[in-house]
């Protein structure tokens, strides 16, 4: 992932993830993460273009609480300004926001293991085996980085054909929990 796929990347990430919580807060602050990530000595980005344009991306991190702790201390004022907008159009992103930054630094990640934070594909790319290839060079990066398991979460409800790609790919479901805001998610792991 490259400085110039950021702004694509971002509105790929809140097209295709409509009303989460980080497509909540717009685009700045997504083009925020993604070049942090891109940046990070432990992140994983990765993008798939088809005629010119961004088809897909995955991204992630080999250890993802110093991750977002280099996250916010260095990049804290980016983010403050990025999200300004949103805040204040909707407070309650705050809470919400200060809930995702505490259990971000506190993951409970085991040694050896990688986490696939996002694999987005644009509608028009879907069916081509890009979120496949995505997801395996991804793996492979982490392996390469000497990982021992990947990890990733999805929602559970009405998201069936996502959880069949998982599976397809080999992940099992390890977990299942639910956020503050009553969403069941499902967590899954690969041994590399």
């Amino acid at each position: 992932m490259a400085p110039s796929d950021l702004a694509e990347v971002a509105l790929l990430h809140g097209a295709a993830f409509p009303g989460f919580f980080l497509s909540g807060l717009g685009v700045r602050p997504l083009h925020e993460l993604y070049a942090a990530m891109a940046k990070d000595p432990t992140g994983i980005a990765i993008v798939a273009e088809r005629d010119g344009r961004i088809a897909g991306f995955a991204a992630g991190t080999t250890a993802p609480a110093s991750y977002y702790r280099r996250l916010i201390f260095r990049r804290w004022w980016r983010f403050a300004l990025a999200m300004f907008p949103a805040v204040l159009r909707r407070p309650s992103l705050i809470s919400r926001l200060a809930w995702r930054l505490r259990s971000a630094t506190s993951s409970k990640v085991a040694i050896g293991e990688t986490v696939l934070l996002s694999l987005a594909v644009s509608p028009e790319a879907q069916r081509h085996g890009i979120g496949r290839l995505l997801t395996q060079e991804f793996i492979d990066a982490a392996r390469r980085r000497g990982a021992k398991q990947v990890s990733l979460t999805t929602d559970a409800t009405g998201n069936e054909r996502v959880e069949r790609f998982y599976q397809s790919l080999g992940f099992s479901r390890r977990a299942a929990y639910s956020t503050p805001e009553n969403r069941l998610i499902h967590d899954y792991v690969i041994d590399v």
